[in-house]
Formats: C-alpha cells, structure tokens, sequence
C-alpha cells in the first residue's frame, strides 16, 4: 500500500488492523497512530513460557512487576474467559452494537438464572 501512508519512510514500522475490529480507544480523527508495544516472555513452568504484550513502559515496570500484575489479574481473565464461553459470545445473532448488548445481557441473566436453579437442586449421597 505504498503511498497511502502518511509517512512512507516508515512503511516496515506500520501493521494493519482489519476494518472490521473496532478501534474505539482513540477518538481523535487522525488517520494513524502512533504506538509502542513491548512484548515480555518469562518462564511459568519447566519448559513453559508466557509472552505478554503490554504497553507498559520498561524503564517504569520491570520483568518481575509485570509478572506480578499478570498474576492479580489471571484469576479475573480466566473467569471472564469462562464465563464468555459459558454464556456463548462467540457468535451473535446481530450485527448491531445495541442487539449485540442486549444479546449479552439477555445470556448473562439466563445464565444467572439457571445457576440459581442448580444451586437449589439436592445432591443425593450414596451410602
């Protein structure tokens, strides 16, 4: 895509973000922006390794920091992880912004819901 760059130059630097992905987060209307990512790799087991892409600068957040957040936040990521695979937000019905939210609220008290009724139903014990 050379030439539709505002800085040709730096053409190897730009990476695309598909269209379709909302890009939300900056709400200003320049065309491009400007990004530093650092991507963080430790080690979690024998032989196993996490890699992290954060924008955290490294001169304010050391390996060891950045591995402490990570550890505060896993349990909420993997409850959320659950819970949208539970409640099935992998494909919606609508297109809309608006129905997608209704759908997920509509999931989430249904969810809610059942789980009230699991909680109520007795457990018979062998024995």
């Amino acid at each position: 895509m050379p030439g539709k760059r505002l800085h040709p130059e730096s053409e190897p630097l730009y990476r695309y973000i598909c269209k379709a992905v909302p890009f939300d987060l900056i709400t200003d209307s320049r065309p491009e922006y400007r990004m530093q990512l650092r991507v963080v790799r430790f080690q979690i087991a024998e032989g196993g390794y996490e890699n992290i892409i954060t924008n955290l600068p490294a001169d304010e957040f050391s390996l060891e920091q950045i591995k402490h957040i990570y550890h505060l936040l896993w349990g909420q990521e993997t409850s959320f992880r659950d819970l949208k695979h539970t409640i099935g937000t992998e494909n919606f019905h609508s297109g809309s912004p608006k129905y997608i939210e209704f759908e997920i609220l509509c999931r989430m008290t249904l969810y809610n819901f059942c789980t009230i009724i699991t909680m109520e139903v007795p457990i018979k014990r062998e024995g």
